[in-house]
């Protein structure tokens, strides 16, 4: 946990070198000690430090491997979590439908964990994308339904 907290502290100051080299070891180290939360913290972390270098295809690879762990823990609200990574990273190679797809996974798995504020967050990424391809009846439900989980 120290290690993944260093990474946090590294990535936020700029240090992406040391992020990574954090992450790394504190993942090595959460796999020998069969820590799977440990694991899934790291590897994610380490894929949004992929990705704030533009290193698609790593931080694809990180979501993933965090995904499957996500899943092993049978943690719908890390499962969503990670959804909205993977999204974040299609739209930035404007992939629009595995971004849509995505987006939607995240906001079941949200839904499904009683987790409000992410699926309000994930609900407000859709109604974003849905404005951009010009889904403006689905956007509107979707928008609806994000005020009624703010009331």
């Amino acid at each position: 946990m120290c290690l993944t907290n260093l990474g946090f502290v590294s990535k936020k100051t700029g240090d992406l070198s040391n992020a990574i080299k954090y992450y790394n070891e504190a993942t090595q180290i959460n796999k020998e000690v069969g820590n799977k939360p440990g694991s899934y913290a790291s590897i994610n972390n380490l894929g949004l430090a992929y990705y704030t270098l533009g290193e698609i295809q790593k931080a694809l690879a990180c979501y993933f491997e965090a995904l499957k762990i996500a899943k092993d823990l049978e943690d719908k609200r890390r499962q969503a979590r990670i959804f909205n990574n993977i999204a974040g990273t299609y739209q930035t190679q404007g992939e629009t439908k595995l971004h849509h797809e995505y987006l939607e996974k995240g906001l079941k798995m949200a839904v499904e964990a009683g987790e409000k504020r992410g699926e309000a967050a994930l609900l407000n990424n859709l109604v974003a994308a849905l404005i951009t391809t010009k889904e403006y009846e689905k956007a509107g439900v979707y928008a609806e339904r994000t005020v009624q989980l703010a009331n």
